[in-house]
């Protein structure tokens, strides 16, 4: 059976994401666990400026990238050190690609986010952009159950925790 290509990841992250997780997570390239939320959070920061109308974009553009591609990785370290004494038997390596690939559905929702405010002329980093965060908390769950051996409740907290800090730099780099 031959493996979806990233975009196949990335709707498959929003539907099932425990399956995308266990195919996928092993097979992600560095870059794409990287380049998925750096992506992600650029549109996300992207939209916040075109719906602020402020003339220069490039600025929170560079910021949203920069959360994206250090940003999630350093939560993800962190998560990982914090599930070790857990039981976590997960590697870092698994742990960063999952917590990237987490992020394909705010990707997908910074891409249509994106057209909507370029083509009808709609405000969406709301709409688009936060639900997006939001739609990674599913993956995030899913990736930190296994992470903590099926600790819901502590994965519940986890995931989060882990969202709330990514909507807190967002509001606090754009001052919104």
């Amino acid at each position: 059976m031959t493996q979806p290509g990233i975009l196949g990841r990335c709707f498959g992250v929003m539907v099932n994401p425990g399956a995308v997780l266990a195919r996928s997570a092993e097979e992600l390239g560095l870059a794409g666990a990287v380049g998925i939320p750096a992506l992600a959070f650029a549109l996300f920061f992207l939209q916040t400026a075109l719906d602020l109308d402020r003339s220069g974009v490039i600025g929170p553009m560079v910021g949203g990238a920069m959360i994206g591609a250090l940003g999630v990785p350093l939560l993800a370290l962190l998560v990982w050190v914090v599930t070790r004494p857990l039981g976590g038997k997960e590697t870092l390596g698994w742990t960063l690609r999952a917590f990237g690939l987490a992020y394909a559905p705010a990707l997908v929702y910074g891409v249509c986010g994106l057209a909507a405010n370029v083509i009808l002329g709609w405000h969406t980093a709301l709409a688009f952009g936060v639900t997006g965060v939001l739609w990674t908390i599913s993956p995030l769950f899913t990736a930190l159950r296994q992470m903590t051996g099926e600790r819901r409740r502590l994965s519940m907290i986890l995931a989060t925790m882990v969202g709330l800090v990514a909507l807190l730099a967002w509001s606090t780099l754009v001052g919104a």
